[in-house]
């Protein structure tokens, strides 16, 4: 039996295809999301950094933990839904994206009422990718320590890769 977490809950991460539970690491910030899965009963975890309850969904058995209970998922149905993503707006800050033209960046973003995050990638092209949107308090997300760097400009938001075929998501 293969065990594993499915984040359908944060779909950047998702689809992005970083595997990040049960902690999420935000470049500078430590940790962003963090789940025990040790409750009792039911179908509802708490997040023990921003103390919000998410959904879990799919399989789950509840079995001897560590120290308390855990919860088994089945590695294919099973995932934690944060609540605000259903409501979240897809967003494309940079147009649709041109997938035969390896010199342009790809991004898209989503937008929900106390966030927005975008995911951003270099493919071939400029090491500089410019995003027409105010980035003053933005961050990276993921992936932290690979020398990516973001500063805000005249209402766009510009992040520079080091190197060809990176990518990274921003919180804004």
């Amino acid at each position: 039996m293969r065990l594993g977490v499915r984040l359908v809950g944060i779909t950047l991460i998702q689809v992005n295809g970083l595997c990040l539970a049960p902690g999420l690491r935000a470049q500078g910030k430590g940790v962003v999301a963090k789940w025990s899965f040790d409750e009792t009963a039911g179908r509802v975890t708490r997040d023990s950094v921003s103390k919000v309850e998410d959904k879990v969904e799919g399989f789950i058995k509840y079995v001897p933990g560590g120290s308390r209970t855990g919860l088994r998922f089945d590695g294919y149905t099973t995932g934690v839904i944060r609540k605000h993503i259903p409501q979240s707006l897809l967003f494309y800050p940079l147009d649709l994206p041109d997938v035969i033209n390896r010199e342009a960046p790809v991004a898209f973003g989503m937008r929900a009422p106390s966030w927005t995050a975008v995911a951003v990638w270099r493919l071939d092209g400029s090491e500089t990718v410019e995003l027409p949107m105010d980035g003053v308090d933005a961050h990276i997300l993921y992936p932290a320590d690979l020398g990516i760097d973001i500063r805000a400009v005249n209402r766009k938001l510009i992040v520079r890769f080091p190197r060809p075929r990176m990518g990274c998501i921003v919180c804004v």
